[in-house]
C-alpha cells in the first residue's frame, strides 16, 4: 500500500497508528515465508532530545490486538537540535503464522517526546504518495 495522510504525535509511545490501510496475507502453511519491506519519511520540529523509529506488525481480529514482527526503538532516528526531515526504511521476515487465517501487516510508528514527531510528511518536490510505502512478498510452502 502507498499512504498519504501526515500523522502527528507529541508523547512518548511504543505503537502510534500511521496509516489506515494494511496488506493483508493468508498463509496456506506455517512454513509460509512473509517477506516485508517499508519506508515512512519523518520530521521532527526543533525541540531538543525527540525520536522515532518503526515498527512492523500484524493483527488477525481487525486491530483490536497485534502482535510485533520488527521494532526499531523510540530512538533510531535520535534528534537534539534544528528541524529534520528523513525516511526510515524497514525490513523483516515472518513465518509460523496460523494456516488459512488472514493476517493484516501494517507499519506502525515510535516515538519519543512530548513535543511534535509527524510521520509520512511531505518533504520538498516529493511525490504524492511516496512518503509511506509498504510491500509484503508471500512465499508459499511447496513440500
Amino acid at each position: 500500500y502507498v499512504e498519504g495522510d501526515t500523522y502527528s504525535f507529541t508523547a512518548t509511545s511504543n505503537y502510534n497508528t500511521i496509516t489506515d490501510q494494511e496488506l493483508t496475507i493468508t498463509p496456506t502453511s506455517t512454513n509460509d515465508i512473509i517477506f516485508l519491506s517499508g519506508n515512512v519519511a519523518g520530521s521532527m520540529g526543533a525541540e531538543a532530545s525527540m525520536g522515532q523509529g518503526l515498527g512492523l506488525a500484524y493483527s488477525t481480529d481487525s486491530w483490536t490486538g497485534y502482535t510485533s514482527v520488527e521494532a526499531q526503538g523510540r530512538n533510531r532516528f535520535h534528534h537534539t537540535s534544528g528541524n529534520d526531515y528523513f525516511t526510515h526504511s524497514i525490513i523483516a521476515t515472518v513465518t509460523g503464522l496460523t494456516a488459512d487465517t488472514a493476517h493484516d501487516f501494517r507499519i506502525y510508528g515510535m516515538t519519543y517526546t512530548a513535543e511534535t514527531n509527524a510521520f509520512n510528511s511531505e518533504s520538498s518536490a516529493s511525490t504524492a504518495g511516496g512518503e509511506h510505502m509498504f510491500v509484503a512478498i508471500h512465499y508459499k510452502y511447496e513440500g
